[in-house]
């Protein structure tokens, strides 16, 4: 939880990770106690008062997770404040076109938080694969995504909220729970500008997963780039063990994606890094599998 009235006792044994502190100015430092979505502690000291562990605090103020994004501007958020899921934000099904079957999207929204559910009775996904699913996307279509199928089952309309080139990517999330061999994932594909009326020829479908977890392994984050059939973009895949409990705590996933590369963090530490990108629009995903 947040702690704005972080008290002395909390930081009076920890040394600086660099340097001096003169009078007035501050450094960072490392503490254990500090709530997950800060990563360090801005401390002004006196400098009279100082001795190797000891300081008297002037000034204290938790520090943000993120850098600094000047120069950035917001396009899309959701912080689910509604009894239901916002449609002009999320189509609440599992791209339709990939299946004949329906892939309605289980869920509730209690306290401004999206749970997502794959029922015990749950039908898979479609008759070629014993998968079950439930997902939000902000972007649909014909064709779509050759990881969902390479064949179009369902005839659907073009659906669009949220797509974009670029950017940095933010969510603060629980873990499922539930154990067994499912997966959750977060993650961008290619919206497929390029392809041909019959949904082929595109070199525009490469995948990014933010955030890529088993049920059984829920400290195990899999950052991802599948480049399918953008041979531009060089496939990438970490796999990165963290201390911490992520099922009954909230933690920040994020992604920085430039034209020169992505980076990935979990409460803003890196976890990967990659030295290319794609350079074509992008649709999000988030759900349970």
């Amino acid at each position: 939880q947040n702690r704005p009235n972080t008290s002395w006792r909390q930081v009076q044994n920890c040394r600086p990770q660099w340097g001096t502190l003169p009078d007035g100015q501050y450094s960072f430092v490392d503490i254990p106690v500090v709530a997950n979505d800060v990563t360090g502690i801005k401390v002004v000291v006196e400098e009279a008062a100082m001795t190797w562990n000891h300081y008297i605090i002037t000034e204290l103020e938790l520090l943000s997770l993120t850098a600094d994004k000047s120069g950035y501007r917001l396009i899309f958020e959701d912080d689910f404040s509604g009894q239901g899921i916002d449609e002009s934000k999320w189509l609440t099904q599992y791209f339709p076109h990939a299946t004949t079957r329906n892939s309605d999207t289980v869920y509730h929204i209690e306290n401004g938080a999206l749970t997502l559910y794959i029922p015990e009775d749950a039908q898979n996904y479609a008759d070629y694969t014993s998968m079950k699913v439930s997902s939000v996307q902000t972007y649909e279509k014909n064709w779509l995504h050759p990881g969902a199928s390479r064949e179009n089952f369902s005839d659907v309309p073009l659906y669009e909220s949220f797509t974009c080139q670029y950017g940095y990517f933010e969510m603060r999330a629980k873990l499922p729970a539930c154990g067994g061999g499912g997966h959750v994932a977060w993650w961008l594909i290619g919206t497929q500008d390029d392809a041909q009326a019959d949904g082929s020829g595109s070199a525009q479908n490469g995948e990014i997963d933010i955030l890529e977890t088993t049920f059984l392994r829920t400290n195990t984050f899999s950052p991802k780039v599948h480049a399918w059939d953008d041979a531009k973009l060089s496939e990438y895949v970490e796999e990165v063990a963290l201390s911490g409990e992520y099922v009954n705590q909230y933690h920040t996933y994020a992604m920085d994606w430039t034209p020169e590369g992505i980076t990935f963090f979990v409460d803003g530490q890196i976890i990967g890094k990659t030295t290319n990108s794609p350079n074509y629009r992008m649709a999000m995903l988030l759900g349970i599998y």
